[in-house]
C-alpha cells in the first residue's frame, strides 16, 4: 500500500510535515489536515488529494 496522487495516480507525492531541524532534521508528524493545498504531486506539479492504494 502506498500514498498516490488522486489526479494522476502517481506515487511522487509529498505532504507538508514538522521537522525538527535541531534534531538531525527528523521528522515528527504530517500537518496535513487531509486538505490538498497540504499535498503535493511531483508529477501533476500540482496540489492535489492523497489516496492510500
Amino acid at each position: 500500500m502506498k500514498w498516490t496522487c488522486d489526479n494522476c495516480n502517481s506515487t511522487n507525492v509529498q505532504v507538508k510535515m514538522w521537522v525538527m531541524v535541531n534534531e538531525e532534521n527528523e521528522h515528527n508528524e504530517s500537518v496535513s489536515d487531509g486538505e490538498s493545498e497540504d499535498n503535493w504531486c511531483n508529477d501533476c506539479e500540482t496540489h492535489c488529494k492523497l489516496n492510500y492504494k
